[in-house]
């Protein structure tokens, strides 16, 4: 499981402090609306890069016209989703909306045997809804192949601010999305990577009247290179 943090932390902080920066100039939009999305396709168009085995891949998945991934490892039996703080705290406070976040269909349903710190009062809206969770887990991971259960949902929230990622939080809520236990990940990040990032975003000054460079390969994290590429 360490060694799983580990790879999370150096490939978000790869990914946005490298390849997202180099994407976001390149594109010179009006306006910021995408750079959510952006980051995160980027995340996982990293993770793509370096979890290809059949113990540890990325599950795509849809709801409705939206497509989003999920980090699957089965050595530690771990599902992990990635995302911003922002997004996450605004999910942990909309306890009323009218379809749920994916996040809490998972953690309702996989994150059943993990016990909140103190005893709390739940929102009646999650036993209410369980038959509605079950059907849309079943349809995220209606194709993925492998038996889930004794999986444990965990989330991963980044906090990124001027091209810099501040923290990267490690989450693991319960089935009512209570947050039972967290760790920063940044004691992770290996000081060369760090360095890396902060010289090219000193020395970074893309011509966009010229032709662009290309991207940066991207931090080698001791990994052989995909041969293939996963159907999920």
């Amino acid at each position: 499981m360490e060694r799983l943090k580990e790879l999370i932390a150096n490939t978000v902080v790869s990914a946005l402090e490298q390849d997202y920066v180099y994407k976001k100039n390149i594109l010179d939009l009006p306006t910021a609306n995408c750079h959510r999305d952006l980051k995160l396709d980027t995340i996982y168009w990293r993770l793509e890069e370096i979890f290809t085995s059949d113990d540890c891949f990325i599950h795509d998945f849809k709801r409705s016209y939206w497509k989003g991934k999920i980090l699957v490892d089965s050595k530690s039996k771990s599902l992990v989703s990635i995302t911003g703080t922002t997004n996450l705290n605004k999910v942990s406070r909309d306890k009323y909306s009218s379809s749920d976040h994916y996040m809490k269909i998972i953690s309702n349903s996989l994150n059943t045997d993990v016990k909140p710190n103190k005893q709390l009062s739940f929102d009646p809206l999650y036993t209410d809804g369980v038959g509605i969770y079950n059907k849309e887990f079943n349809d995220i991971f209606s194709d993925i192949g492998i038996d889930l259960k004794g999986y444990t949902y965990y989330i991963v929230a980044y906090d990124y601010k001027s091209d810099k990622v501040i923290d990267i939080i490690w989450y693991l809520f319960d089935s009512d999305f209570n947050e039972v236990y967290t760790e920063s990940l940044i004691k992770f990040i290996k000081p060369d990577i760090i360095e890396l990032t902060n010289s090219e975003s000193e020395t970074e000054d893309i011509d966009k009247n010229s032709e662009s460079p290309q991207p940066n390969e991207g931090i080698k994290l001791g990994l052989k290179k995909k041969k293939s590429v996963k159907n999920s």
